[in-house]
C-alpha cells in the first residue's frame, strides 16, 4: 500500500521523489527525548518535517510488547496520523528491554530510500553510518535528526545536514 502512495506521489517517468521519507528509530528518539526531560510529539514531528522538507512518507520503528492495549492505541494513533508503524517484538534481558529495530530500518529504507532523493532519519545511532554512506553513493540526501549528547560524531559528520533536537524542541515537544 505504502508503495503504491510512493507511485502515485512521483512525477511518471522519474525515477526518484524530491520529497523525503522520514525514519523513525523510536527507542533511539525517544531516549535522547528523555535526556532532554522532554516528550516527542510525533504529529508535531510529521507536521515539522513536511513544513521544512516536505515528507510523502513517515515510517517508525518501535519494539512491540505483546498484548499491550496502551501500545496498540498508541500504534492506532501513529497510523492515523499517516505513519507506517514497523514493529518487531522486545526481548527482556534482567532489567534491559531491547527491540534492536536498528537493522529493520537500514534494511527497509535501504530497499524503499532509493525512491526518494532524501532521507530524514532520527536517530543518532552510529550503526546507522554504512546505511547513510550507502544512500549517499547512490545520490540520496542525508538528514539526521537527533540529540548532540546522543548522536555518534562519524553519523553527525557524514549527514549532509543535521538537525539537533535541541533546536527545535519547542517546535516537536508535547507541550
Amino acid at each position: 500500500q505504502a508503495e503504491d502512495g510512493i507511485r502515485d506521489h512521483c512525477v511518471t517517468g522519474v525515477q526518484t521523489c524530491a520529497l523525503p521519507i522520514l525514519a523513525i528509530d523510536s527507542a533511539n528518539l525517544d531516549g535522547a527525548a528523555k535526556s532532554l526531560n522532554m516528550k516527542v510529539d510525533y504529529e508535531r514531528l510529521k507536521r515539522y518535517v513536511n513544513v521544512h522538507f516536505g515528507s510523502l512518507e513517515a515510517r517508525i520503528y518501535v519494539g512491540k510488547y505483546d498484548n499491550s492495549s496502551r501500545q496498540k492505541l498508541w500504534f492506532n494513533y501513529l497510523e492515523k496520523n499517516g505513519y507506517v508503524v514497523k514493529t518487531k517484538p522486545v526481548t527482556v534481558y534482567g532489567n534491559t528491554v531491547k527491540a534492536n529495530v536498528d537493522v529493520d530500518l537500514a534494511l527497509d529504507i535501504r530497499e524503499h530510500g532509493v525512491n526518494f532523493k532524501n532521507v530524514v532519519l532520527c536517530s543518532g545511532d552510529g550503526d546507522y553510518l554504512p546505511l547513510v554512506e550507502q544512500l549517499q553513493g547512490l545520490g540520496i540526501k542525508v538528514i539526521v535528526l537527533a540529540s548532540p549528547g546522543h548522536t555518534n560524531h562519524f553519523l553527525q559528520r557524514q549527514a549532509d545536514e543535521y538537525i539537533s533536537l535541541i533546536d527545535i524542541m519547542g517546535e516537536v515537544s508535547d507541550r
